[in-house]
């Protein structure tokens, strides 16, 4: 997820014709239980095993952002756990409808409609959600000049 995140932070800046004077952010959400990474659920069947899986659980959610600059590169990672609470079958489905448009982290986003399975979160909110706020400030406040003067010192 880290190697993820900084080779779209490079592909993004290697592409852009101002290369060297704006910064490049990237970030990649990686799901996790018991060591075992979660992909992308592609349709229904499989965001209902991977709710099923997660159910009355708790899963790590590590984030990684990079940040790349005409000073250099840096990159953080933060990482949270999300008990889930136990989810009956005619919940998955329902969340799992077409209509709900499963994405990749579909079956924890913490926003949304699955936010009604999330008991807890230990750790960043907007880390699960998908960019760590604090991780990201501490990365943007490491560039000299890029932020408003004495807002970083």
């Amino acid at each position: 997820m880290l190697r993820l995140a900084e080779e779209k932070a490079r592909a993004l800046w290697d592409n852009l014709p101002i290369s060297g004077r704006l910064p490049v952010l990237a970030a990649d959400t990686t799901v996790a239980l018991e060591g075992e990474i979660f992909g992308k659920p592609v349709g229904r069947a499989e965001s209902v095993a991977m709710l099923a899986r997660l159910s009355g659980r708790t899963h790590q959610v590590h984030t990684a952002v990079a940040l790349l600059h005409a000073g250099g590169s840096a990159a953080l990672v933060s990482s949270s756990s999300v008990t889930m609470r136990e989810i009956t079958q005619a919940e998955m489905a329902w969340y799992s409808e077409p209509a709900s448009r499963p994405t990749r982290q579909a079956a924890t986003r913490c926003r949304g409609r699955a936010a009604i399975f999330i008991r807890h979160i230990a750790g960043s909110y907007s880390g699960v959600v998908g960019l760590p706020l604090c991780e990201t400030w501490e990365l943007l406040s490491g560039v000299p000049g890029l932020l408003a003067e004495g807002v970083a010192a």
